[in-house]
């Protein structure tokens, strides 16, 4: 991962699929290395996502090179049987450490709206949404293997409220229709 944080979907994403893998393969490990965390603390999902699995969550050190990090980033990965990449789009390390696929090679395409550096040093792109499967079919891949994750979007052990009553308790009328955006400011600014 580039980076991993308390809000938004894609950390709670990667906690998920390995929640969902150790159901399916409990013998597998998975542990996560951290390029570009800075000063935030890592998500307390994240750590015990790879802890259930005897995994573990590693940083790099701040202050590194762009070889320097890529070095230690393609060092830490050869001690694991495949690699997925779960990266900024603008990322280039997973670039400058597995240019010659030591591994195989996992895209996690979620910034699929966005040009990303890393899907040349991957075998498998994956996508979770069936607009970003099509655009990758039609726009990116040439020889790629692409699939499709069956991830889960919310923790299903989690209660969904009551509509009637979460319309009551944030003031809005019964019968409105009702449209929630959520994105980064920045996915709202106009070009």
């Amino acid at each position: 991962m580039s980076a991993a944080f308390e809000t938004g979907g894609l950390t709670p994403a990667v906690a998920r699929w390995i929640e969902t893998c150790a159901q399916h393969a409990p013998s597998e490990s998975h542990s996560i290395l951290i390029s570009m965390q800075d000063q935030e603390p890592v998500p307390a999902c994240l750590r015990s996502a790879a802890r259930a699995t005897d995994g573990e969550v590693t940083e790099l050190r701040s202050g590194l090179s762009w070889l320097q990090a890529a070095a230690e980033m393609r060092a830490k990965s050869l001690e694991f049987d495949a690699i997925i990449l779960h990266i900024y789009p603008n990322d280039p390390l997973p670039n400058l450490a597995f240019f010659d696929q030591p591994r195989p090679v996992l895209f996690f395409r979620h910034s699929g709206h966005a040009f990303n550096l890393g899907l040349d040093v991957a075998r498998v792109w994956a996508e979770i949404h069936p607009v970003g499967l099509e655009w990758s079919a039609q726009f990116c891949a040439k020889d790629t293997r692409l699939v499709m994750l069956p991830l889960p979007l919310i923790d299903e052990g989690l209660a969904l409220c009551d509509k009637a009553d979460a319309r009551r308790k944030l003031g809005l009328p019964m019968d409105a229709l009702i449209v929630l955006i959520i994105g980064w400011p920045y996915k709202f600014t106009p070009r």
